[in-house]
């Protein structure tokens, strides 16, 4: 599964590196780049200080509550906004320093050089202790610089003035001679000379999916590191920086768990899950939860969000059924659910159907396991389908105790191809909604976009979450109710036992 990561791995190693090393961020208005310069310097071990071109310094503070006094997290804080006339200033203060310096050739053109910087690059430079490791953020690169380049006042002035090129050549010279990491942030999206300049950037963007705001992270270059991942989508939630690492390719199903019902709530079920209930809302009752899924993610997706579920109707002491898709072992979901309960609680509540799977090797296992129905019964029949299946469900039915029907629509179409039945999408719904009738149950379906069988099933939807897969991450959206995107990602310590799955909104 995914984890949420406060910078990607590749920008934390970059900014490792021993300096100087340059990043430029840049990207249109409003797609993170502030927020990801913070996160940079709040995250780098030395010596910190922050330029800031746009925003005066009680701006920065409320826009980004957790920084608090930027003092006592120890980023040092210089206020570029309230600047007027800075060239004008540089041009007199060069021409004072040709008067009256007699050093050498060397040390005359480096104060030069040093002093046609902007002043408050001047002051943060005078911040810096050489002796430590540190990094200086700009923010914004054009913001301060075109200020700076205000028309000087005189024409003699023009011909001494250099001009923007040759102001970020001096910069970029300057920080080459010392051991600081420059951070330049540019409120553009289009590439331009300083991209061949620095060592690494970075490019935000914003974008919409399916009516949803998506945000972006593009690392086309970092110098001496390799860039596994090239692109990362990230969130702004609590105005802080937070990127979506790649799911792994290969998945071991160990112990999920689930959360607690902290309240019942008549007509619906608790999905084992804090995340999904605050996300989504609770699964409601004789009508259909459907999770659909992109056909490139893994069945594994499907799992973590449908396991807690069953595990919390187990807790409560209600019954529930499992039809397994060909790719899942029942072995494997047998193997996540044992580590939470014993074998009594699964023999008197829990029952799973798999009807690729050779038979169980074990007592304990083929005791869960109904099998097929005999070749009699009619299990298409909108009357009577699975009739094993639901005489398990209504054994010992009260209103009071949860019943659960998981299954995937591919394993009802496995089933019907095994049996020589046909289950259309015209016949479909009637086959669901016949376990629906009557009784404290609940039903969730998963399955793939652009299955017939799971679009027939679309309107019988009391909720209805659509899974994507966005560049290897699992993305979470509600369509019925409409919910702005949710990555999936590792859940964290919790006190019973483990939270299985945290959903990290997408602001």
């Amino acid at each position: 599964m995914s984890s949420a990561v406060r910078l990607p791995p590749e920008l934390t190693r970059f900014l490792h590196l021993s300096g100087p090393r340059s990043l430029l961020i840049r990207g249109p208005p409003g797609s993170g780049k502030t927020t990801l310069a913070l996160a940079l310097l709040d995250t780098f071990p030395g010596q910190r200080v922050y330029v800031s071109g746009r925003v005066r310094r009680e701006g920065v503070v409320d826009g980004f509550p957790w920084l608090g006094d930027p003092k006592s997290r120890g980023i040092e804080l210089v206020d570029a906004t309230q600047v007027e006339h800075p060239i004008r200033s540089s041009v007199q203060a060069v021409r004072r320093a040709r008067q009256v310096l007699v050093d050498t050739a060397e040390t005359t053109r480096e104060l030069e050089e040093f002093l046609w910087l902007p002043s408050p690059i001047q002051e943060a430079w005078g911040r810096v202790d050489p002796k430590q490791s540190s990094i200086v953020v700009i923010d914004s690169w054009n913001s301060l610089v075109e200020r700076y380049l205000a028309a000087p006042s005189s024409p003699r002035a023009v011909s001494e003035v250099p001009d923007r090129d040759e102001i970020e050549r001096l910069l970029l010279s300057r920080m080459a001679r010392c051991t600081t990491h420059l951070v330049l942030v540019l409120e553009e999206e289009a590439a331009s000379h300083l991209d061949y300049l620095v060592d690494g950037i970075g490019v935000t963007r914003r974008e919409t999916f399916e009516q949803r705001l998506e945000r972006w992270l593009q690392l086309p270059k970092l110098r001496g590191i390799r860039v596994d991942n090239a692109s990362y989508p990230f969130t702004l939630e609590g105005a802080q920086f937070t990127a979506v690492t790649p799911t792994p390719s290969q998945f071991r199903l160990g112990r999920l768990g689930y959360d607690p019902e902290p309240d019942p709530v008549p007509g619906f079920l608790w999905p084992g899950s804090r995340a999904f209930a605050e996300a989504f809302g609770r699964l409601p009752l004789r009508r259909l939860t459907l999770l659909e899924y992109d056909d490139s993610l893994s069945d594994f997706i499907r799992l973590v969000l449908a396991i807690p579920i069953l595990l919390s109707v187990l807790a409560q002491g209600g019954r529930a059924l499992a039809l397994l898709p060909p790719s899942v072992l029942p072995e494997d979901f047998h193997a996540v659910l044992a580590e939470e309960f014993r074998p009594s609680v699964l023999l008197q509540g829990f029952r799973m159907m798999s009807f690729s799977a050779p038979e169980p090797a074990s007592p304990e296992l083929a005791a869960l396991c109904l099998g097929s129905a005999p070749r009699g019964e009619h299990p298409n029949d909108p009357d009577l389908p699975f009739p094993r299946a639901q005489a398990f469900l209504r054994a010992g039915e009260t209103p009071t105790v949860p019943v659960l029907l998981e299954s995937s629509v591919e394993a009802v179409r496995d089933y019907a191809l095994r049996r020589g039945l046909e289950v259309s999408p015209g016949k479909f719904p009637g086959l669901v909604q016949s376990f629906l009738r009557g009784g404290n149950i609940y039903a969730v379906f998963a399955g793939h976009s652009g299955d017939p069988l799971l679009s027939a099933l679309r309107p019988l939807a009391g909720l209805h979450v659509r899974v994507h897969d966005r560049a290897g991450r699992a993305i979470l959206y509600g369509q019925r109710p409409h919910t702005p995107g949710f990555a999936l990602v590792q859940g964290g310590q919790n006190s019973h036992p483990l939270r299985p799955y945290d959903l990290l909104r997408i602001v």
